[in-house]
């Protein structure tokens, strides 16, 4: 810092409290202060992040992540129709499901990723399955609703057709504005 008397001192007292300096601020000792902050924020934090994380990476079931190819690693993160499970148990809701599939599989990647940010809240999927309940719904109240911390979406299984379904659900990824629902007791 270069002139220390011409900074607002509320200002940056304001500031290096958001990063817990507790000490008396003076122009011999702001450098120091500063450092010591900055390595506690990008050091010491990053450091911590690690070791905690180091379970799962290292010795648990994310190892094989991190020794696979990166590509491979995302394109099996991509949802197919085994990744969806419909579980249908009429033909309207049979008819939902093939309806479902082969809406994903029709997505560009731009749409696949607002697909999977609505149904799970993430761009990629990482050992984890969609599953598909059906609900009954009238016409007007129609619409696909996800719970993204059970990665749960529910759909009525009364669309007519392809282009009705593609249609609802593009404006539902289209609108960007979603009402997430995280009730992951209620996964079946």
């Amino acid at each position: 810092m270069q002139n220390f008397n011409e900074v607002d001192k509320d200002e940056l007292l304001d500031i290096l409290e958001i990063y817990k300096v507790q000490k008396h601020v003076r122009n011999d000792n702001i450098k120091h202060i500063l450092e010591d902050a900055a390595h506690r924020t990008i050091i010491e934090a990053s450091s911590y992040i690690c070791r905690c994380w180091h379970a799962l990476f290292v010795i648990n079931e994310l190892r094989p992540v991190l020794r696979a190819n990166l590509a491979d690693v995302c394109k099996q993160a991509l949802p197919t129709d085994t990744i969806i499970l419909p579980n249908p148990a009429t033909e309207a809701e049979r008819n939902t499901g093939k309806l479902l599939l082969k809406y994903v599989r029709s997505l560009s990647s731009e749409k696949l990723a607002a697909f999977l940010r609505y149904t799970t809240g993430a761009n990629l999927m990482l050992g984890r399955k969609i599953t598909v309940r059906f609900v009954q719904q009238t016409d007007f109240e129609r619409r696909p609703v996800a719970h993204t911390c059970g990665y749960l979406l529910e759909l009525a299984p009364i669309f007519k057709d392809y282009t009705e379904f593609r249609s609802e659900f593009n404006a539902v990824l289209d609108a960007k504005i979603w009402v997430i629902l995280c009730m992951a007791h209620d996964v079946v």
